[in-house]
């Protein structure tokens, strides 16, 4: 509850996306919010990243050679048939870890997909493994959702 409480004023603060600058920003080598110098920060789970350094990595991902929303994610697919197979009212943490291999499987073709982070983020914190880094994922997706 307290680590809720710390991402209070970046829920509060979330602003609106400009898509010329989101495009400048991201693409540009020489940026401070370069793309792929964001993602590796990003899947590194680097702690230091800023409400700024979220909000360039999550709409900067729409300009990226990676991002194809038409396509199908067959890992999707799978981890969903996984998800189905979860007793969510008494979970073994096997089922639990079997769901996280999924998901992150996934997560790779869709980075920020609400549906696969929400599976992911149940699974996790109901295995008690990973919890710093559902802390970045609830800072980054609580302020672009609500």
């Amino acid at each position: 509850m307290l680590v809720l409480l710390l991402f209070l004023p970046l829920m509060a603060t979330a602003k609106i996306p400009v898509e010329e600058d989101i495009i400048r920003q991201t693409l540009d080598s020489e940026s401070p919010y370069y793309y792929p110098n964001l993602m590796l920060r990003y899947q590194s789970g680097d702690d230091s990243m800023t409400e700024e350094d979220y909000h360039y990595l999550y709409y900067g991902y729409a300009y990226q050679d990676a991002y194809k929303p038409l396509n199908a994610n067959s890992d999707m697919d799978k981890a969903i048939l996984i998800a189905q197979t979860v007793d969510f009212e008494n979970p073994t943490h096997e089922s639990l870890e079997k769901l996280i291999a999924a998901v992150n499987d996934a997560l790779v073709q869709d980075p920020f997909s609400p549906k696969l982070l929400n599976l992911l983020a149940f699974a996790s914190i109901s295995t008690r493994i990973g919890g710093a880094l559902m802390v970045i994922w609830i800072g980054l997706l609580y302020p672009l959702f609500h």
